[in-house]
């Protein structure tokens, strides 16, 4: 799966110059060059990709045909799945995740969270230093991936690990996730939007995905008792999200 065309630094920066370097890399290739750089940190798979997808390399899953919006039903707070449903939900995640034949130890991976909105499943799984996300319902993937868990700190209180997503197209939309402190019981994300989105937290880890391609302006982590342990604010990106006007809306 590796190659010289998709080697992007491994090195942090704010989320605003990352893009700006993944948008002219998207040129250079359309230009017909081949930059030298080292392995991207992140690497996913979408069922069509739309124009303003944000991500470092992209590995495409086959274009699906869907006859109504895949995120329609979304729902700001989800519902955690349990039992026999979370077990169901990562399994069919693993399989995906194996099926588009990753460069590293998908089967390693084990489920740390799963949440319903709306129609559709999220699933976010972690071993070996290593994420695995999906986002989908059964026949209908919207969304899979693989990303690196980043170095974290409890006294941190909050990291975000990945935000990628579509910007534009008929089913814009975004994700985060990242890690948390023990003493952190909930994480509340402000879209540059007007969003408010409750994530899932479990395991040390916070996830949220939401229906457009608007940055999350805040990432806010609270204790038990309310307090705020952290507030995060990345960096937007440098690419604007278009209006999406679907059949029958002005």
């Amino acid at each position: 799966m590796t190659s010289d065309l998709f080697n992007l630094p491994d090195l942090p920066m704010p989320l605003g110059r990352a893009e700006a370097r993944r948008l002219a890399l998207r040129r250079e290739i359309g230009a017909g060059g081949v930059p030298r750089r080292r392995l991207a940190r992140w690497k996913v798979a979408v069922p069509v990709l739309a124009a303003g997808a944000i991500a470092a390399a992209f590995a495409i899953g086959s274009p699906t045909t869907h006859t109504a919006s895949l995120t329609a039903s979304w729902t700001a707070v989800p519902t955690a799945l349990s039992g026999d449903r979370a077990v169901a939900a990562q399994q069919q995640c693993q399989s995906r995740l194996i099926a588009q034949h990753w460069p590293i130890s998908v089967s390693a991976m084990a489920g740390v969270l799963s949440e319903q909105r709306g129609e559709l499943t999220a699933v976010l799984m972690s071993g070996a230093g290593q994420y695995g996300v999906c986002i989908g319902r059964s026949g209908s993937a919207l969304f899979t991936g693989v990303g690196e868990v980043s170095t974290f700190s409890p006294a941190e209180g909050i990291v975000i690990d990945g935000s990628p997503g579509v910007l534009n197209g008929a089913d814009p939309f975004r994700v985060a996730y990242g890690q948390v402190a023990p003493s952190v019981a909930s994480v509340l994300i402000d879209t540059a939007d007007g969003r408010h989105v409750d994530a899932t937290v479990s395991g040390g880890r916070f996830f949220a995905w939401w229906p457009s391609g608007a940055d999350a302006k805040s990432i806010t982590a609270y204790a038990s008792d309310g307090g705020v342990v952290r507030t995060l604010n990345p960096a937007p990106s440098v690419l604007t999200p278009s209006p999406v006007h679907r059949p029958g809306t002005s």
